[in-house]
């Protein structure tokens, strides 16, 4: 189906009044008044404590029979009758009065149905208005983790929930990056992080809470050294320059400001300074049910799923919780584009493999229990392949991976540190062989010679022709640059001019010692 339906509450030319428009893509569109409502503080108050399920679902049935009524309930069942968890029918919800947007929407409760939670409905909340679009990029995902309060802050489990990502987002090399910004002392901290970093996902844990005098919403940061500052929802578009497609905002009442529009907080703030989707929460997040809501959400975010089905299949897990507190209902996703174009479209290798037929590799399997090591893994992976910037390769940048550690930290594991780095190459679009000098010479019509440590520059030269062919990689090198490869090295196994650029003819006997090294080539084509 992947039919898209818009649902707007929007004010009536009647006073005091408002009308539900729906519109579809193919069909007539149809116009109702909304319908009465119960009292509205009665309605905001059922994530409190001291409800219970029951008041849940009156809340929800209620919010049903206004906003579903003529028209638009015959139109709404016309289209939802044909739409499957398969086929599913996509609905964004537009609050355009203020005084409606924090009432609890995602609590839909029709005919024994949260709507919120139906597989066949995709349902979001938008403002009116698109974002620009986004071109698809090469992989991976790049994730900047923010936690605003100190590990001893009592009330939050940041630790568990950055467990919780950083292993999901490891478990597949090269899906996603992952890095973590620990208490920021101030704004420019955290905008100078953004700016290096320039990820496609901002992920949040700390408080959001109203600001004292007017109510509106800003987010608390803290230090273990009690440095306390705010950032409100009036400085987020001046927060950095760099704007991520996703910004998750893991707190409590992050999407709320001022009583009369809660929803158009801090959420609404990164909206309209250019975000293209954000999830936020409408009520108080208990700690473990944030970290459940992580763990969910990120599962199927970097399996590429779009983040309506994310949140989708997040209320579902948070709804199987066997605590009924509608903690499932508590993610607001606001968005300002279609699902699909929140964040870029990652482009397979051009031989159409990813991360999974990496993992196939002996040489990559490992790496699922590589954690760690975040800003060596970004500044030997940026040294070749800046994704910032695409006329890196055209400076024949050379990257050394040694065991030493520039920091106070243990030792780099260089064979990890370097096939996180090859691996994060390929799926970025590069020919990638590596080559094992230890590894025993087949050379034709003598067979398998015993491996010395040191070889001469055409034993290393026939190694890499031998590796650039071989099942056990990656990739092969393109048989117009084989070819000419090949055609030089034949050329020097038969004593002739060393027309290879900086090797010496074989006789000269030049040694290098056994190691790992790699052929990096860029992959120019036009991105789809």
């Amino acid at each position: 189906m992947d039919k898209s339906v818009s649902l707007r509450v929007v004010a009536a030319p009647r006073a005091a009044e408002f009308d539900v428009i729906l519109a579809a893509d193919d069909g007539p569109g149809a116009t109702a008044s909304l319908g009465p409502l119960p009292d509205r503080d009665a309605l905001r108050s059922v994530f409190d404590r001291n409800a219970d399920e029951a008041d849940r679902r009156a809340a929800g049935d209620s919010l049903h029979r206004a906003l579903f009524r003529e028209g638009v309930a015959e139109g709404w069942n016309a289209l939802r009758q044909h739409a499957t968890p398969d086929d599913p029918m996509r609905a964004v919800l537009t609050i355009e009065p203020p005084e409606l947007r924090s009432l609890p929407w995602e609590l839909l409760w029709h005919q024994g149905t949260w709507l919120w939670r139906d597989s066949a409905v995709l349902l979001r909340r938008g403002l009116v208005g698109e974002a620009r679009k986004v071109d698809p990029e090469f992989g991976p995902r790049r994730v900047l983790v923010i936690v605003a309060t100190p590990a001893d802050d009592e009330q939050l489990l940041a630790e568990q929930e950055l467990a919780v990502l950083s292993g999901l987002l490891e478990e597949l090399p090269g899906r996603a990056h992952v890095e973590v910004l620990d208490c920021p002392q101030s704004p420019v901290e955290l905008c100078e992080a953004i700016e290096e970093l320039k990820p496609h996902v901002l992920h949040f844990i700390g408080h959001g809470m109203p600001r004292p005098g007017d109510g509106g919403a800003e987010l608390a940061f803290s230090s273990p050294g009690g440095h306390e500052w705010r950032l409100t929802a009036d400085e987020v578009p001046h927060l950095s320059e760099w704007r991520p497609g996703l910004v998750v905002l893991n707190a409590c009442r992050t999407a709320a400001a001022d009583p009369a529009d809660w929803v158009g907080g801090i959420a609404h703030a990164f909206l309209d300074a250019g975000t293209r989707a954000v999830v936020s929460m409408q009520a108080d997040i208990e700690s473990p049910v944030a970290v459940v809501f992580a763990e969910s959400f990120y599962t199927f975010l970097i399996d590429g799923q779009p983040v309506d089905r994310c949140v989708n299949a997040t209320r579902q897990a948070l709804g199987r919780l066997p605590e009924k507190t509608g903690a499932w209902a508590l993610p607001v996703l606001l968005t300002r584009s279609e699902p699909d174009a929140v964040l870029p479209r990652i482009l397979p290798n051009p031989e159409g493999a990813g991360a999974d037929a990496m993992l196939r590799h002996k040489q990559y399997v490992d790496l699922r229990r590589f954690v760690g090591r975040v800003e060596e893994r970004r500044k030997a992976w940026w040294a070749l392949d800046d994704p910032r910037d695409p006329d890196v390769t055209t400076r024949k940048p050379v990257l050394v991976i040694s065991g030493q550690s520039q920091s106070e930290q243990e030792k780099t594991g260089k064979t990890w540190l370097a096939n996180w780095c090859l691996g994060t190459w390929f799926l970025r679009g590069h020919h990638v062989i590596s080559v094992d000098l230890a590894e025993k010479l087949v050379v034709p019509g003598h067979g398998s010679r015993p491996s010395p440590r040191n070889k001469d520059w055409l034993a290393v030269l026939r190694m890499i022709r031998q590796e650039a062919t071989s099942a056990e990689r990656l990739c092969s090198l393109p048989k117009d640059a084989f070819g000419d490869f090949n055609s030089e090295l034949n050329r020097l196994a038969a004593g002739g001019p060393g027309v290879v650029e900086g090797v010496p003819h074989a006789e000269e006997r030049a040694t290098c010692g056994g190691g790992r090294m790699a052929v990096l080539q860029r992959r120019r084509r036009a991105r789809r």
